[in-house]
């Protein structure tokens, strides 16, 4: 028995080739008995709209795996809240570069994913960096005097850096 039961798909619908693989990744969760939850972001595709959808925050909660389906910035803006949960995420390259996924569909993507779920795979560490911030300022409205105006402000960010030969 595989150690992800609940498994969450969360992808940008507008890449090309997100309905092709999500139905590739139901495919196979289906068929190996393992409950999905599909990121309510990808509702409008065709033919998903019966399975159970929630906002990415509560996907994270609620799972045991992430696959997030789109390129780097759709990993990395999954990752932003997926941090939050400590879930393992899995990334499915459906953009241009692809350094920080781990499968391209063109790959195997049912031997990759299925090789995670038997078991066969490594934890790779990732580090964010956060910071917080204010400002504030003053300024005079026309004729209503001075105001102030305050704003809080929490930023988190991943990335790596990737060696290039020349």
């Amino acid at each position: 028995m595989s150690e992800f039961q609940r498994v969450g798909l969360l992808g940008r619908r507008e890449h090309p080739g997100v309905t092709h693989v999500v139905s590739e990744l139901l495919d196979l969760l289906d068929g190996r008995g393992i409950d999905v939850v599909l990121e309510d972001r990808l509702a409008t595709l065709a033919h998903f709209e019966t399975r159970a959808m929630q906002p990415r925050d509560a996907i994270g909660a609620n799972v045991d795996l992430a696959v997030v389906i789109g390129g780097d910035g759709s990993l990395l803006s999954a990752a932003r809240t997926l941090v939050k949960h400590d879930c393992p995420v899995i990334g499915i390259n459906r953009g241009r570069l692809g350094f920080l996924t781990d499968v391209s569909p063109d790959d195997g993507l049912v031997n990759h994913v299925s090789s995670v779920l038997d078991g066969h795979y490594t934890t790779d560490k990732r580090y964010f960096a956060g910071c917080r911030g204010s400002w504030s300022s003053r300024f005079d409205r026309a004729g209503g005097g001075a105001q102030r105006c305050c704003r809080q402000l929490r930023y988190v960010s991943a990335n790596d850096r990737v060696p290039a030969s020349r």
